[in-house]
């Protein structure tokens, strides 16, 4: 993949904004209920299968750094080492899947919605798989820490998301690609293909 200075600049902002709004959060129990999902929702569906990722990773990486960008403004390696650890590694997963299905079927509004909910699904299984083996929970008394009292949040958090996406993307790819038409914007997508498959000869 070759990144150009625009879609570092991107990739920083989205970052940044990610390291900003993550840290505010709801100590309900074990796992907080934290902004950072909608972040990711967002970014995902802004950014494509190849960048989106890059921004959660940079945001983790940041965070194993020690700055205060997780939960309730902490950070450091012990967070990602810990129970809840799974969902902050789950976020890259999130990312892949919602941006790999809105990068196919962008012009599609449905798929955004149905895109974060496959991303937040697989998000659950690791994050609640992985808070299980460290604190042997049984699966129903995981579920009922970690999972069902976040799905009206999440749902919520989808529906700002999308709405936001599907009013908010084609603006930022008119802005992205300057003059560009949307046979143009495709021919782009279609050489970044190309040269994904040309890095892996």
């Amino acid at each position: 993949m070759k990144l150009k200075v625009k879609d570092m600049t991107f990739i920083a902002l989205f970052a940044a904004l990610m390291c900003v709004i993550s840290p505010f959060s709801l100590p309900i129990g074990p796992v907080p209920i934290s902004l950072a999902t909608l972040v990711v929702y967002i970014v995902a569906s802004f950014l494509d299968y190849k960048r989106a990722p890059v921004v959660v990773l940079v945001y983790i990486l940041i965070g194993i750094c020690g700055l205060p960008v997780f939960s309730s403004f902490s950070g450091g390696i012990g967070k990602i080492i810990g129970p809840t650890g799974g969902y902050i590694i789950g976020y890259f997963f999130l990312a892949i899947i919602e941006s790999v299905l809105i990068t196919i079927f962008r012009k599609k509004k449905w798929v955004y919605p149905l895109a974060m909910i496959a991303g937040t699904l697989v998000l659950y299984i690791f994050g609640t798989a992985w808070f299980m083996v460290l604190t042997e929970y049984s699966f129903t008394k995981a579920m009922m820490a970690c999972v069902i009292p976040f799905l009206p949040g999440d749902a919520l958090k989808i529906i700002i998301a999308t709405s936001l996406s599907i009013t908010l993307r084609e603006k930022y790819d008119h802005f992205v690609y300057v003059g560009n038409t949307n046979a143009q914007i495709e021919e782009v997508e279609d050489s970044d293909s190309e040269d994904n498959l040309e890095d892996s000869k």
